[in-house]
């Protein structure tokens, strides 16, 4: 019985809903040929996501991806936020709860 109590117990763990806080790189696509970015050099990004704890535990900044889309970037329009749909997460299986920075400010210069 114990061992019974104890299977089931593990496999229902398993299933539970949790929390992991990861901290991962912005990278930096479609940024117009004649601009560069003076700062941020290595914007980041701090993720909350929820799921079930088999999914939730395996994030890391190998397998999330943030992409921010700067192709509209200039020297008047420097200030973006950073959207759920901006970050790949490895299942769709995970919520995203928080993102910390929700908007970063970016210096361009023209090359």
């Amino acid at each position: 019985t114990l061992a019974l109590v104890s299977v089931v117990w593990l496999a229902l763990a398993g299933q539970q809903d949790f929390e992991v806080t990861i901290t991962v790189p912005i990278e930096v696509v479609n940024l117009p040929a004649h601009l560069v970015i003076l700062t941020p050099q290595k914007p980041m990004v701090t993720i909350t996501a929820r799921g079930l704890r088999k999914d939730a535990s395996t994030l890391s900044d190998r397998n999330v991806d943030v992409d921010l889309d700067l192709s509209h970037a200039s020297a008047e329009h420097n200030l973006y936020r950073i959207n759920r749909w901006d970050i790949a997460l490895p299942t769709d299986q995970i919520d995203i709860v928080k993102i910390e920075p929700k908007e970063i400010i970016f210096s361009f210069a023209s090359k």
